[in-house]
């Protein structure tokens, strides 16, 4: 692992949190191996009482030119609990809240059977919300700054003591300029 990138970062985020954190990659053979970890400290008059800290680490592996698997996990002493589902959507979860239980892992596979056609296929597991994610997504170049997507994604877990399984589907039409 001589050939490992390492970055190393601090700063303020929202004027209420001290930030500092670390993030590597590098390669053992033919996997890819990276990870990150970051601390959020609050000062001042900060609406956040306490410190997070959250860390992930993962190893990704392209079996061909077409096919890349990633497997990750991530840990946080402090995970964030949403009150509803609708949290996850409506823009208000900030990079210290990243995490919704203390442990969760996550699996994607990407398949490109041709050069313009993406298909993944991912899954985050929750232990402490008793459910996981699961998505399936098919991308498509349609022309040189046109972009298809077709996105299903399942969610089943418990949020405020109330199992909650819902189902999404998304049609994106992306326009690069």
């Amino acid at each position: 692992m001589l050939n490992t990138d390492i970055q190393f970062f601090a700063g303020e985020t929202d004027g209420e949190l001290f930030t500092a954190g670390t993030g590597w990659s590098g390669a053992a053979g033919s996997y890819s191996i990276r990870g990150e970890a970051t601390l959020f400290v609050p000062f001042g008059n900060s609406s956040v009482k306490e410190t997070t800290f959250i860390a992930t680490a993962g190893v990704y592996k392209a079996f061909s030119d077409k096919i890349t698997a990633l497997v990750q996990v991530m840990y946080s002493n402090n995970p964030f609990v949403l009150d509803t589902f609708t949290e996850l959507y409506k823009g208000a979860i900030t990079a210290s809240q990243l995490a919704f239980s203390e442990f969760s892992a996550i699996g994607q596979l990407i398949c490109t059977p041709v050069p313009l056609l993406n298909i993944s296929l991912s899954a985050i597991w929750y232990p402490d919300m008793k459910g996981y994610f699961a998505d399936a997504t098919i991308d498509f170049s349609m022309a040189e700054n046109v972009d298809f997507s077709l996105v299903m994604q399942h969610f089943d877990n418990v949020i405020a003591g109330e199992v909650t399984k819902i189902n999404l589907g998304f049609v994106r039409i992306k326009y690069s300029f």
